[in-house]
């Protein structure tokens, strides 16, 4: 009987336990400093660096299961040896319940410390997007300008050439300077693909450490963002090399 009501107070008790959450609390200055440096550098976030209540869950599932062990104990050393049993079961149930919540409460704070990182680790890659988002706005901006005056210097060499106000050695130096100026574009386009792809390996990384439990929307609408700008600085610099590409010079 003692048994039946022990476990019966066990599956109460999972229940209540299992609706506490404790959210974590950031470390920003650690945050910030990650998420500064990339979503390669969010990824080195650790329980180290935010506060996941450790100490505070594991004694709250032991002071719970104690009650409740108290209770269970008391109901059946009442039921068994009267007054005298149910303190002596109280006494017996609050130290079972006790070492039984200490152990509990370690596993439920093993299982929000793990879900606090990833949670702090997806905050700073959507932090670190924004951020890119913003200078890769201006980076757009000076590629679509680098474009236009590349695509000018183009065609007035183009015109010099055929008018014959500069030679053939002059065209082909002046040519060399336009590749150049390209090739960098090229370089920059590359580089923003290669950031992109770092939050793509990042957020899947995170997402899938959490068992897809993390809700990616807001880092998912940043890396749209940034496929958007990528594709508009491609799109300029494939309008670039068409031009040079039938450029009559040389």
């Amino acid at each position: 009987m003692a048994f039946r009501i022990w476990m019966s107070g066990v599956g109460a008790l999972a229940l209540v336990l299992s609706g506490c959450t404790t959210p974590y609390e950031d470390n920003p200055g650690a945050t910030t400093q990650s998420a500064a440096n990339g979503p390669s550098a969010c990824m080195q976030i650790n329980a180290d660096n935010i506060d996941t209540n450790y100490g505070g869950t594991v004694a709250e599932g032991a002071a719970i299961w104690s009650l409740v062990g108290a209770a269970v104990g008391a109901l059946a050393g009442a039921a068994t040896g009267g007054g005298s049993g149910a303190a002596t079961g109280a006494a017996i149930g609050a130290g079972a319940g006790g070492a039984y919540g200490a152990v509990s409460g370690v596993q439920t704070a093993e299982a929000k410390k793990q879900y606090a990182v990833q949670e702090a680790q997806l905050d700073c890659q959507i932090t670190a997007a924004k951020a890119d988002n913003e200078k890769l706005a201006k980076m757009v901006t000076s590629t679509q300008a680098a474009v236009q005056q590349t695509e000018k210097k183009l065609a007035d060499l183009e015109s010099a050439y055929a008018n014959k106000r500069m030679t053939k050695e002059q065209a082909q130096k002046e040519l060399a300077s336009v590749d150049e100026s390209a090739a960098q574009i090229q370089r920059s386009v590359n580089a923003m693909k290669k950031r992109r792809d770092e939050y793509l390996q990042a957020r899947d990384s995170t997402q899938n450490a959490a068992n897809n439990s993390l809700n990616t929307a807001e880092l998912d609408k940043q890396i749209s963002q940034l496929n958007k700008q990528i594709a508009s600085a491609e799109s300029d610099l494939n309008r670039l090399m068409a031009q040079r590409k039938v450029a009559q010079v040389g």
